[in-house]
């Protein structure tokens, strides 16, 4: 079986994270040559953008070979992966939850993960050692975000660093960055563009703080919560709210009450379990398609 993948992985911000889904026995070939894709005497699995996938998976359909496919990036939700309808098309793993696939059987979710190299420059520091609150590092280029910041700018002991854009150069470095969100009891984390879901969120779990998170994101809403679709069913133990009065208010309670420790501590054995299901996910898919006979 050949795992292939758009060869700007390196540089797409989750790549650390699809290395360690596919564990130490797998890894991926860069590769978008048509030459790659037509191999009828292999099993194929492609990483990459809707876009690439999508073209990737038109070439294993006409050659008539097994693929699988891994969905990244697609915050939008324009791709409904149509060639999941096809037999040769075994699996389809995506991250963002895309409510139109919830009910396919061969579609399953992952998170987002964190930023590659992110996790060099953590030291899982305890609740004694973390000198801030709460932080948001990042752009607030809606009102929603906006309307986070100044709610929560009622709880002293926090770091704020604004950013013009998405990976701009005003952005912190990643060592830096890392040491922010290692330091904070919690991590602001407003929905993007479109999705509630965030790199944020889980760059907020690895590093040991907990994530303050939307139910839903508006014009995307989610039976109960998007978080229960991307974690089937459980609740997750960080901090999630309607609104950001509700969400600050959970927080001061937490921080009276001492709770904050044991919710970082929930949050850190849910992050372990969940990353662990992915990939055993994963491995498990991998592993069908490398027996079909």
């Amino acid at each position: 079986m050949k795992i292939l993948t758009t060869p700007r992985l390196h540089r797409m911000w989750e790549g650390t994270w699809v290395q360690f889904l596919l564990g130490r026995n797998f890894h991926p070939v860069p590769s978008d040559r048509v030459a790659d894709l037509l191999d009828p005497n292999n099993q194929f699995v492609y990483i990459g953008s809707s876009a690439e996938v999508c073209a990737a998976a038109d070439y294993f359909i006409r050659s008539g070979v097994n693929f699988g496919a891994i969905v990244l990036s697609d915050e939008l939700l324009r791709d409904e992966c149509q060639y999941i309808k096809y037999e040769n098309c075994r699996f389809v793993m995506r991250n963002y939850v895309h409510p139109t696939l919830i009910n396919e059987k061969k579609v399953s979710f992952f998170g987002l993960g964190y930023k590659t190299n992110f996790c060099k420059y953590l030291n899982h520091n305890s609740h004694l050692e973390r000198e801030f609150i709460w932080n948001f590092i990042g752009t607030p280029h809606h009102v929603d975000r906006q309307q986070a910041l100044e709610t929560f700018k009622a709880i002293d002991g926090h770091f704020i660093h604004l950013t013009e854009g998405f990976g701009s150069a005003d952005s912190l470095h990643i060592s830096r960055y890392a040491e922010i969100i290692n330091n904070s009891l919690y991590t602001l984390c407003p929905y993007g563009h479109y999705n509630a879901d965030t790199f944020r969120v889980y760059e907020a779990l690895e590093a040991g703080s907990v994530p303050i998170v939307p139910r839903n994101a508006p014009g995307l809403d989610f039976p109960v919560s998007y978080w229960s679709w991307l974690f089937r069913g459980e609740v997750p133990p960080f901090v999630m709210a309607s609104d950001w009065n509700e969400a600050r208010e959970i927080v001061m309670d937490d921080l009276g009450s001492g709770r904050y420790i044991e919710r970082m501590e929930l949050c850190q054995l849910f992050w372990r379990k969940w990353k662990l299901q992915w990939r055993y996910d994963l491995l498990s898919n991998l592993d069908a398609l490398i027996h079909i006979h």
